[in-house]
């Protein structure tokens, strides 16, 4: 039978195990959610911050929605917890961290399509490069994708396109073979003027008429490998004339540092020039940014810019061109809206936008191709008639 020194010792050593595990479990919660609330900001941030000194932020803005969402019910929790202990200063965090996440994230839920019309403007903006195993099997699969949707503009990335003469029709040698293959079979056609003997990666084929295309940013020739950032297109709609650039912005290198052999973790050698690769690559996106931005604001007609931004909507780059424009997929969207990759699509760096004149109908993200790692963004927008 235990003593009253044995129920002493028992009490104080039980005691003294929970006080441990409490403390314990108490700073696990409050380091986990130290960096869930750094990771927060940061991408958060990174929308308003300028590139030249903050470029390394652009990887906390892609985990910014992921992040979120595991903020978020600690964030609730926290806000009960100090509710109920009357703990102001806590509350105060929990209650501003939920309105931050309803700001940004909130208008994106809520958003709902309308009714389709006879009359709305079709796009499809796709970055679909030339990966298939032949040429005859990578345009057959692309003009059905394209056939599925049906818009009336396609704006295509990362699908070279060349003429010999400003009025001269699409050069097969030098053309991508689904793009080619698009507009010999369909009533796709480039613009009626078109930058002669140029490779251009960001063609715009319509089944109306499309008037003109030049290049926006393009500071070297293509020979020199300086591809323009984007397309500018004019045509007619409703009476009205309407102006379109199609971007591709520039990526960082695909060669990861992991990938690599004898890769160590631990190594400046190994993260240097990766970093340095980054941090370059960054500063050119948003200058290429600036410049698409500044031919943008110089427009005195209806705009929509399309493509490939390499950039989802939290980053600086996506926020300076879309200033005072709507994106379709957070005005009028359905179903997932992530693009890429493709196959297993988590974050969203495919966009239309549409000046304030236009009226989004629908924006959805299409089903692939097994040659792209993009998925397509297809959009319905409207123009009031004059």
């Amino acid at each position: 039978m235990p003593t009253d020194v044995d129920i002493r010792r028992a009490f104080t050593f039980g005691g003294l195990l929970e006080a441990i595990v409490q403390t314990v479990r108490r700073g696990a919660t409050l380091i986990l959610s130290a960096v869930l609330l750094g990771f927060f900001l940061l991408g958060y941030a990174t929308a308003y911050l300028p590139p030249s000194s903050f470029w390394w932020t652009s990887p906390f803005a892609v985990l910014l929605p992921y992040v979120s969402l595991l903020l978020l019910p600690l964030a609730v929790v926290q806000a009960l917890v100090a509710i109920r202990q009357r703990m102001g200063r806590r509350l105060l965090i929990a209650m501003a961290v939920l309105a931050m996440i309803g700001v940004r994230f909130g208008p994106t839920v809520w958003s709902e399509p309308q009714t389709v019309r006879p009359g709305d403007l079709a796009l499809t903006s796709f970055n679909a490069p030339t990966h298939g195993p032949s040429r005859s099997e990578l345009a057959d699969a692309f003009v059905a994708v394209v056939d599925r949707a049906n818009p009336d503009i396609l704006a295509l990335q990362e699908a070279n396109a060349y003429v010999h003469t400003d009025r001269g029709s699409l050069y097969e040698r030098y053309t991508a073979p689904h793009l080619y293959a698009l507009v010999r079979s369909r009533p796709f056609r480039a613009p009626t003027h078109f930058p002669a003997g140029v490779r251009l990666s960001q063609p715009v084929v319509a089944q109306l008429t499309l008037d003109s295309l030049t290049l926006v940013g393009e500071k070297e020739s293509i020979e020199r490998g300086r591809v323009a950032p984007a397309s500018r297109v004019t045509f007619s709609w409703k009476g009205q004339r309407v102006v379109l650039y199609n971007l591709h912005l520039y990526t960082v290198s695909k060669r990861k540092p992991w990938r690599e052999t004898g890769f160590q973790w631990l190594s400046p050698g190994t993260w240097g020039p990766y970093l340095a690769a980054y941090r370059a690559a960054t500063l050119r996106r948003a200058e290429e940014a600036r410049v698409i931005r500044a031919a943008i604001e110089q427009e005195m007609s209806p705009v929509i810019v399309t493509g490939d931004f390499n950039s989802t909507v939290h980053h600086w780059e996506y926020r300076h061109i879309a200033e005072g424009m709507k994106n379709v997929l957070q005005e009028a969207a359905t179903g997932w809206r992530a693009t890429y990759p493709s196959r297993s699509p988590l974050v969203g760096i495919d966009h239309i936008l549409v000046g304030p004149e236009w009226e989004v109908v629908s924006g959805t993200v299409g089903e692939s191709y097994p040659y792209t790692d993009h998925r397509p963004v297809h959009a319905r927008i409207r123009l009031p008639e004059r």
